[in-house]
């Protein structure tokens, strides 16, 4: 028989119920439960068996199992909960901003029932001028007047009982938007490690159409068009106002749109159109595409999801 051939010939070693090494080339059922190696005939482990759990190991390794998967299914709910946030907001100053607004309406809602108490105040100060007058007149107070009084009170202790509600849950806002930062925190800095897909096949006509970030104005871009004749628009966020470049566009064989700017046009607030050339080379890596479709570009040093529209 050949060295080659012999190589591949496949052997067991396994231990004995004495405890000695035993290497064969087939293992007993009893003595595989209890685990083996297989290897070739230099002596090179191919493959190891482990031993067969029985009792409390199997019960410690099924709760291990399941312990695993719990976690696994967490991770995978917080990581598409992630997704869906960082969708939602954008960007942690996304997160901030819609804190804030939510915090603005609550104190609104705050500063209403509190001009409620004090409209009712001033009520009551004047049924109670009118009671007292009553009284020092000798009479009794009408039952009217008293039941007035008393639900007024009733009032007071609604709109009090609804701003206190409103307190706590202000309260409680700040706990779960810090979760909601911490998972757009987490989901962006994921975002920022993702690695180009080599396995991906662009051609160019799977670019052509107008694209637009899922979270509005992501990396300044409100949207970019590339065109099949080659040419390419890029509208951007600048402040208050918008500028777009024009230039022409190709896709290379690292799936880089290359884009070569010839001009920039930027509406002033006259209304007039202020256009100047320009001269420049931009290079947007697409890194994957998702399964809706959508693509992940990275722009600006910034991973981007693009929708087509």
């Amino acid at each position: 028989m050949s060295a080659g051939l012999s190589a591949d010939i496949r052997l067991y070693r396994y231990n004995d119920e004495n405890g000695q090494l035993v290497i064969s080339t087939q293992v007993p059922l009893h003595y595989a439960r209890s685990g083996y190696e297989v290897i070739d005939s230099r002596g090179k482990v191919l493959e190891v068996i482990e031993p067969e759990l029985a009792g409390d190991a199997l019960l410690a390794r099924e709760r291990q199992q399941l312990q695993e998967q719990q976690a696994k299914i967490a991770r995978e709910r917080r990581e598409q909960e992630g997704r869906e946030l960082l969708k939602m907001y954008g960007s942690v100053d996304g997160v901030d901003r819609a804190e804030a607004r939510q915090l603005a309406e609550m104190d609104a809602q705050i500063a209403i029932e509190q001009g409620s108490i004090q409209r009712l105040r001033v009520q009551r100060e004047g049924k109670e001028t009118r009671a007292a007058a009553i009284e020092r007149s000798g009479r009794n107070v009408p039952e009217g007047l008293l039941q007035e009084l008393s639900g007024i009170d009733a009032q007071v202790v609604h709109h009090r009982d609804k701003i206190a509600r409103l307190e706590q849950e202000k309260g409680l806002l700040a706990g779960r938007y810090g979760e909601k930062r911490e998972l757009v925190r987490q989901m962006l800095g994921i975002m920022a490690g993702i690695e180009r897909n080599r396995e991906l096949v662009l051609t160019s006509q799977d670019l052509v159409g107008r694209w637009q970030p899922v979270n509005t104005g992501e990396a300044g871009v409100s949207y970019w068009h590339a065109r099949d004749d080659g040419a390419f628009l890029l509208m951007k966020a600048q402040l208050d106002q918008e500028e777009q470049l024009l230039g022409r566009w190709s896709l290379d064989r690292r799936n880089r749109i290359v884009v070569v700017y010839h001009r920039r046009e930027q509406r002033l607030d006259d209304g007039s159109l202020q256009t100047s050339p320009v001269g420049r080379e931009e290079r947007y890596q697409v890194l994957d595409r998702l399964e809706n479709d959508d693509l992940l570009v990275r722009l600006d040093d910034q991973v981007v999801q693009l929708s087509r529209q």
